[in-house]
């Protein structure tokens, strides 16, 4: 497979996995009584621009 194709396949599927889990993330929030115990406290997400998370 061409590395160009295999890092679209692979960006795209991670972008779906988190859209994912936000929308999770955000029906857990909606639920009756919050968020599950199991879950836990949630910790601040700081979000890394893809480019600049490259570089490091």
């Amino acid at each position: 497979m061409h590395p160009d194709l295999f890092l679209t396949i692979y960006r795209q599927q991670e972008r779906e996995l988190e859209q994912r889990l936000l929308q999770r993330f955000a029906a857990d929030e909606r639920a009756p009584g919050g968020p599950t115990k199991a879950r836990g406290l949630r910790v601040a997400h700081i979000r890394l621009h893809r480019k600049g998370a490259a570089r490091l």
